[in-house]
């Protein structure tokens, strides 16, 4: 049965109070609160509060459309949609909208793709920070430009993003768009095997096998090693296979 919290919410969403339609929205999406999951009675409720100018419901209307849940998959409608939502400020929409506009084949759909990142970006988010770097890396969509490209990679490392860290460990061990500098890039590599990237986690263990950027040692070396076969990384796995062989920062074992 419906709870009595959604009958309010239902006497209410029929008046027109936008954020009861849109709490309505989630409710029939997720099938909480006695509803039924039902993504039609969803996606209608989401509709009546989008069309009042709601972002969230703008948002959520978008990724209906986007995924064609409770109604027919339309990307066009999915970009009108989380365009409005990314117009008054929803990150998610800003994201989402670079997404399916890095698809199209028009030029002005991924320059309009690198303005929204740019917008995620100065907004906070790592994941449009990371990708507006690639874009300004390649000249995708921006003119290209390697300094704010790694600006904007450090930024987002220093966040906790851990694409982002592994890319600035690579930079710092190419010295690609910034100096080389192994100390460096042993401390991003190893923030970024921390965080469970499994290239990072087999990079670092090169560094701690041949002591460069930080004091060699065997042990950790294979420690990391293990993290990134247990990941299915095959460089780890092959690495892992050696050490055991060689008896390096573990016991010997042929088997």
């Amino acid at each position: 049965p419906m709870s009595k919290l959604a009958n309010e919410i239902l006497s209410r969403a029929d008046d027109g109070d936008e954020d009861a339609q849109c709490d309505l929205g989630i409710w029939y999406y997720l099938g909480e609160h006695g509803l039924p999951q039902d993504y039609r009675e969803a996606a209608r409720w989401f509709r009546r509060a989008a069309d009042q100018g709601y972002e969230e419901a703008q948002n959520n209307l978008a990724i209906m459309y986007d995924n064609g849940l409770g109604v027919t998959k339309d990307l066009g409608e999915a970009v009108r949609w989380y365009r409005h939502a990314a117009e008054q400020g929803n990150v998610d929409a800003t994201i989402a909208l670079a997404r399916l506009l890095c698809r199209g084949k028009d030029p002005e759909d991924v320059v309009e793709a690198a303005r929204w990142l740019r917008s995620g970006a100065e907004h906070g988010s790592e994941f449009a920070m990371y990708n507006l770097a690639l874009m300004l890396r390649g000249g995708i969509g921006v003119p290209q430009d390697h300094t704010e490209a790694a600006r904007w990679i450090s930024i987002a490392a220093d966040q906790g993003f851990s694409e982002a860290a592994y890319a600035l460990a690579k930079a710092l061990q190419d010295g690609k768009d910034v100096p080389k500098n192994d100390g460096e890039a042993a401390l991003w590599f190893r923030r970024a095997a921390e965080q469970g990237h499994a290239d990072a986690q087999f990079n670092i263990s090169v560094y701690y096998r041949a002591g460069c950027g930080v004091p060699q040692d065997a042990g950790e070396a294979a420690r990391w090693e293990r993290r990134a076969a247990e990941q299915g990384n095959t460089n780890g796995q092959y690495a892992v296979g050696h050490s055991y062989h060689h008896g390096e920062g573990v016991p010997q074992d042929d088997g």
